[in-house]
């Protein structure tokens, strides 16, 4: 029992050492001001003394329960200098003439004089009968001299527009965190449209302090001095020299009026004109772990609250081959900002393969990261970032699946890949994503075609026609799967003030029997010839439509250039030879046969059904016409018809190949 006692006093003597040795976190402000950033004033202590090495791993964050983990934080340099941000405001009213003026003149230049000239920026206002800003912010040292060497002295004084104006310009144009004004008045406010309460009421929201300096002792020194003392500035009388630069040190060493705020910013995007729960978690320093709370209203913005929907589209394949999913917006809301969002999808997984998600080309989602998460029965996409201006319809990401079709199934298996849990990082409850239906064939045709036409065609001006005159738009077609495709149809749409038909007349071919068999191909040409209205320096689309009746339609489309024949250039163009090359068709190795005539330096381009090009290799001199072929491991590659180039000089050679998997 004395034992027990003895602890017991001991605990209690400790007492106030083990209070004094806990951390403490304060949150003392949130600011929307520039929504959707928002920031959060807070401070943290140690022993009773403020710490200002705070870091992101020292904090977490919630709103509402749900946690932020995109989030910036910054302290003071509560040690050491910071780069200042600075509003020279300087009295240029008839009370100012004489040494008023000149005291004003001479410390302006030498507030500016101790600028490092390359972080510290400072902005002019000069103020009479009205407040003006000479010279914006800037680091420019002679743009700050000549303001101030525009200071007059003549007419009233709007003392308090002045400083109204200048905390406003310092808040929002300047990123350096020692912000304060600089005043040096004689005068009294006389002409002035804001109020004092207005002004200490800016200057405390946005933690900007107010230092005075008088010349000669005219002005109200009580209330410059309570000016000072309520926005934690200081004031001086007549100052020397010495006094002005322990004053800019003040300012820059980040102490000024005792402690410093460290801001939390990060950035939410529903104005819905809630109120919102805050919660601010400290750990790793000093000690245990601490957190606070504050609540914060965001604005209220309608147009953030209607619903966004979007749509996957869907798809049907073969199996064994790749099913893409499209998210479409279905319903754009004209200049609506969106941020990070996520979604579930459900689905058989015995049936797809995990996915590979990969965003489209649209401002929306360009450089974001998207990531995928496997959760039971499906993945969970996430797109992290992403406040683009969603404006029409179109697609923002692909999901690309690997498809299978178990033995059993039957030949048509059709699914339902659902969508549950879609929102907005913010919480917004305004995302809506419709399911996708797709079909998985385990037999079927699968049709593919890549078409030929010239790419230039040149104008002569010297017999006013075009070269060549007429020409052939020809189309291969292959049924590469393992059943036949009925009642195939292509269909060939011409810019038709550009482009003319000269054989056959009609745009539509269909094929004869209208079969193709699996494993056979067909073809089709067009002979086709420039309008009479074209001239160079234009282009004209011309869109293939493969069409059947057991296969979704297939669109292509090419541009044709036209343009003027170069002076001085043959325009016969060289042959197109045959390129050899085995196995064709082929599983991912292939060897090409290089031509003799494509010896020294020569280059190989490998393109897909849809002219993009998807190889390029430069061929060195000792291998371009050696007996020795060349292997391509083409085993990446997705399964398709390829066009195989070897181009040298003014030669061509080029070859299809087909490849499966």
């Amino acid at each position: 029992m004395r034992r027990l006692l003895t602890v017991m006093i001991l605990l209690i003597g400790l007492a106030p050492w083990i209070a004094e040795a806990q951390p403490e976190l304060s949150l003392r402000t949130v600011d929307t001001a520039l929504w959707p950033e928002i920031s959060v004033a807070y401070r943290v202590h140690c022993d009773g003394e403020q710490r200002g090495d705070v870091t992101r791993a020292n904090l977490r964050l919630w709103e509402d329960g749900k946690e932020i983990t995109s989030f910036v934080t910054w302290c003071p340099e509560l040690y050491g200098p910071i780069a200042v941000g600075i509003a020279l405001v300087l009295d240029g009213s008839a009370d100012m003439a004489g040494t008023g003026n000149a005291g004003a003149k001479a410390c302006g230049h030498f507030v500016v004089d101790m600028m490092d000239g390359i972080l510290d920026e400072a902005t002019v206002t000069l103020f009479n009968d009205h407040a003006a800003t000479y010279q914006e912010m800037t680091p420019i040292k002679p743009m700050l001299h000549s303001a101030i060497d525009a200071l007059g002295a003549n007419g009233g004084s709007a003392f308090y527009d002045a400083l109204y104006l200048s905390v406003v310009e310092v808040a929002y144009n300047t990123f350096n965190p020692g912000k304060a004004l600089i005043v040096v008045t004689d005068s009294r406010p006389d002409s002035s449209y804001r109020t004092l309460p207005e002004v200490l009421a800016v200057a405390k929201q946005h933690r900007i302090p107010i230092h005075m300096i008088s010349f000669g002792g005219a002005a109200d020194t009580a209330e410059l001095r309570m000016i000072a003392s309520e926005t934690g500035g200081q004031y001086l009388l007549n100052p020397n020299a010495g006094q002005l630069a322990a004053l800019y040190q003040t300012i820059a060493w980040g102490r000024v009026g005792g402690e410093q705020d460290c801001l939390l910013r990060f950035s939410r995007n529903c104005a819905d004109g809630a109120e919102r729960e805050l919660v601010v978690e400290m750990r790793n320093l000093c000690g245990d772990v601490v957190a606070d709370t504050i609540r914060y209203t965001a604005p209220l913005d309608s147009s953030t609250l209607e619903p966004l929907r979007l749509a996957l589209a869907g798809d049907t394949v073969l199996a064994e081959r790749n099913l893409h999913l499209g998210l479409h917006v279905v319903e754009p809301e004209t200049g609506r900002r969106r941020g990070a969002f996520s979604f579930t999808l459900q689905y058989d997984t015995t049936l797809l393969a995990f996915p590979y998600v990969s965003a489209w080309d649209t401002d929306v989602l360009r450089n974001v990261g998207i990531t995928t998460v496997p959760v039971p029965g499906g993945v969970q996409v996430t797109a992290a970032g992403g406040n683009g201006w969603i404006e029409e319809e179109g697609t923002l990401l692909h999901l690309t699946f690997r498809a299978h079709a178990p033995a059993g199934r039957g030949d048509t298996i059709p699914m339902t890949l659902a969508v549950s849990e879609a929102t907005f990082s913010d919480g917004c409850p305004d995302l809506s994503i419709d399911d996708a239906h797709a079909v998985i064939l385990a037999h079927g045709p699968e049709l593919l075609f890549d078409g030929e036409h010239p790419l230039f065609i040149y104008w002569s001006s010297a017999s006013g026609t075009w070269d060549p005159e007429e020409f052939l738009i020809r189309v291969r077609l292959f049924n590469t799967g393992d059943r036949d495709a009925e009642d195939v149809t292509m269909r060939l749409d011409l810019d038709t003030t550009k482009l003319c038909f000269v054989s056959p007349d009609s745009a539509v071919y269909a094929l004869p029997g209208g079969t193709l068999a699996a494993g056979g191909w067909a073809e089709a040409a067009w002979s086709v010839k420039p309008s009479a209205e074209v001239r160079p320096l234009d282009s004209a689309l011309s869109c293939m439509t493969l069409y059947a009746a057991n296969q979704r339609p297939h669109t292509c489309c090419c541009r044709i250039y036209f343009v003027d024949a170069p002076l001085g250039i043959d325009l016969e163009h060289p042959a197109v030879q045959s390129l050899e090359l085995w196995p064709n068709p082929g599983h991912g190795r292939l060897h090409v046969e290089l031509p003799a005539g494509a010896a020294g330096e020569a280059l190989l381009v490998l393109s897909d059904a849809l002219g993009r090009t998807v190889l390029l290799k430069d061929i060195a001199a000792a291998s371009a016409g050696s007996r020795s072929p060349l292997t391509l491991d083409l085993s990446a590659m997705p399964a398709g018809l390829y066009l195989i180039r070897v181009l040298a000089g003014r030669g061509q050679w080029q070859a299809r190949y087909l490849y499966t998997k």
